[in-house]
């Protein structure tokens, strides 16, 4: 669903403050490639620091260092803007941009020798073009760093589209469409809540893969890979600093900005839309279903906001958990969460409730869900709540500290969303606990429950 990959971990992971941070410095690189690295650090960090460095051509570096026993480095190069920025009418031919890409080989590697390639060098490469992000993900042990730089510079100066590459692609996803059929999935749930039809959010039809061109996949993979000023290139484990700067310094720093016609743009909302939506997946050769409640919310985030939302699904989450089980409902794997259909952008994220339950409970599990919800919303909660939530995350954190995942998505959302870097630092000190009436006065004011109009979707 909207964030997709980004957003699994999303709304587990904690935001900091670091606005006393004395220990906060700029330094000088001696490589004038290197124009400015900022080190976080503070003295009683659990973590070893962030470092983060701008080159010359604009592009930031972000290395977090870790000291964990992993032998393994994890990098994301991600940028605002993907295949939502065309015309209904290329869209297809950019969507399949970069799958094309990585099946025509990259630079002098063709297909197979890429594929030996990274096999020998043990790396995982995706690169992915979403509706509004474009990213180069991967993984790889240490003694492959240089490879990887090598790849990505390649990636952006001298990628391959061929014929053959496009042709396998394009029969690949008309299969899929075929093996699909009429079936509903997340896809349909993002074209419902788009305010205003988006067709970046359609799943591509047969019509769609018509118009696709090789030529026109060919010159938006080369646009989306154009500048390096649109990138944040974040990179976790075990490093030497100065290796890392020496590789910047030989490699990315050289990367020269395209002159392209693309303009890369962020989906933007005058309102949401006022639609409760219940999704039900019949679980086969079984009498039980999978049931997702979602509810839109009326508000744009920002960090505060985050919190707020965070704390109050953790707490939706345990009321609905134990109003359900008091009336009797065998209803399991009660989940809450919050989710962002239009991500990065953080204009009108949704609460989606899931459970598991009885074909014959359906309803009646809703219905109470429902009646919860608007009672919470009328009456807000406790600082008893609130300090659980608050614990509970904090737990949440440490468990993820140790994670390559956790700080690949934490610090590329920080950067993505440019909010302050500082913040992403401080050690996992036990949080300040949340007047409850902020959190209500931000979920209030955006779950309009009442004015929602229901829509069922059902397979």
């Amino acid at each position: 669903m909207l964030g997709k990959i980004y957003l699994s971990f999303l709304y587990i992971l904690p935001f900091f403050s670091l606005e006393g941070l004395e220990n906060a410095k700029s330094l000088s690189f001696d490589a004038e490639n290197l124009v400015q690295e900022v080190v976080f650090d503070g003295k009683e960090a659990s973590t070893l620091p962030i470092s983060e460095w701008r080159l010359k051509n604009g592009m930031k570096v972000i290395l977090k260092q870790t000291n964990d026993e992993e032998n393994e480095i994890s990098v994301r190069l991600v940028a605002l803007g993907g295949y939502g920025s065309v015309e209904p009418e290329d869209r297809a031919s950019a969507e399949l941009a970069a799958s094309v890409a990585m099946e025509s080989g990259i630079g002098e590697w063709c297909p197979d020798k890429l594929a030996a390639l990274l096999y020998d060098q043990s790396i995982e490469l995706n690169i992915k073009i979403e509706p509004f992000v474009r990213s180069i993900d991967a993984s790889f042990p240490p003694e492959s760093l240089e490879i990887f730089f090598t790849l990505v510079k390649k990636i952006f100066q001298q990628p391959r589209c061929t014929p053959e590459a496009f042709n396998q692609v394009l029969k690949s996803k008309k299969d899929e469409l075929t093996r699909r059929g009429r079936e509903v999935d997340s896809d349909r749930l993002l074209k419902v809540i788009a305010v205003q039809e988006q067709h970046a959010l359609n799943p591509l039809s047969f019509t769609d893969l018509k118009k696709a061109r090789v030529s026109q996949s060919e010159s938006f993979f080369r646009a989306a890979f154009s500048n390096p000023a649109d990138f944040v290139c974040i990179i976790v484990g075990k490093i030497n600093a100065e290796k890392i700067k020496k590789l910047c310094s030989d490699s990315f720093s050289t990367l020269s900005v395209q002159k392209i016609d693309q303009e890369f743009i962020l989906p933007h909302y005058k309102k949401a839309p006022k639609v409760r939506m219940t999704k039900i997946h019949h679980l086969p050769h079984s009498q039980e279903s999978l049931v997702y409640l979602s509810l839109p919310l009326h508000l744009c985030l920002d960090p505060i906001r985050l919190e707020h939302l965070e704390l109050a699904c953790q707490i939706i989450e345990t009321r609905l958990r134990n109003h359900i089980k008091n009336h009797s409902s065998e209803s399991r794997g009660m989940d809450v969460r919050y989710e962002l259909p239009l991500y990065p952008s953080l204009e009108y994220p949704w609460i989606t409730v899931q459970f598991h339950v009885d074909d014959k409970q359906i309803n009646s599990t809703l219905d109470l869900a429902l009646q919860q919800i608007k009672t919470i919303c009328r009456e807000g909660f406790s600082l008893d709540e609130v300090t659980a939530a608050s614990q509970l995350k904090q737990k949440r954190a440490k468990l993820w500290e140790c994670s390559h995942d956790y700080w690949i998505i934490l610090l590329s959302n920080h950067y993505l969303w440019k909010w302050n870097s500082k913040k992403i630092v401080e050690r996992f000190q036990m949080p300040q606990v949340i007047d409850p009436k902020e959190i209500h006065f931000t979920l209030c004011h955006s779950l309009l429950i009442d004015e929602y109009t229901p829509l069922y979707l059902e397979d």
